[in-house]
């Protein structure tokens, strides 16, 4: 049975519904799924998977840390595994369709990683979030913009790759 890594990298928590998503999207076409925070993907024996989903928030046109940290870590090591890349962030429905939906540091993580896929998600930001910028843009762009139907549709792509 094929074994997928779904690490996420979220600040506020609308990442890590996504990979949630991803994870059980993935499970339901009969994949076996590991998901993990990237931050603790890299102490995991990595070698036990057979592909996998890294998934980090975009603030500020930047990709989380955590997401940056792991790709780094793992792009010798998984150079034969096929990895796709998730973003989410953008407080709108535009997705990655949209290239200015994908932050900079998602393109030379997916150079570095030869993903198969980087793909942006909306993402979700609360009417009264800590912090002083994230209160400002709240103000403004509160809501929740994610779309959990996309989000399936695209892991059962990811499955049916994988399943090829």
């Amino acid at each position: 049975m094929t074994s997928v890594l779904v690490a996420y990298a979220s600040r506020r928590g609308g990442t890590t519904g996504i990979a949630e998503w991803i994870a059980l999207a993935l499970t339901s076409a009969g994949l076996q799924v590991g998901l993990e925070p990237a931050s603790l993907a890299g102490g995991a024996d990595l070698e036990e998977f057979d592909a996998a989903v890294i998934a980090g928030s975009v603030y500020e046109q930047r990709w989380h840390p955590d997401a940056r940290r792991l790709v780094h870590r793992v792009a010798r090591q998984w150079v034969d595994k096929p990895v796709w890349l998730v973003a989410s962030g953008p407080l709108t429905t535009l997705t990655a369709a949209h290239p200015a939906a994908i932050a900079p540091g998602l393109r030379r993580a997916a150079d570095e990683v030869h993903a198969r896929g980087i793909t942006t998600f909306g993402g979700r930001l609360d009417e009264h979030p800590s912090g002083w910028l994230a209160g400002a843009v709240a103000k403004k762009n509160a809501g929740d913009f994610r779309d959990r139907a996309a989000v399936e549709r695209w892991a059962a792509k990811v499955a049916h790759e994988l399943a090829a």
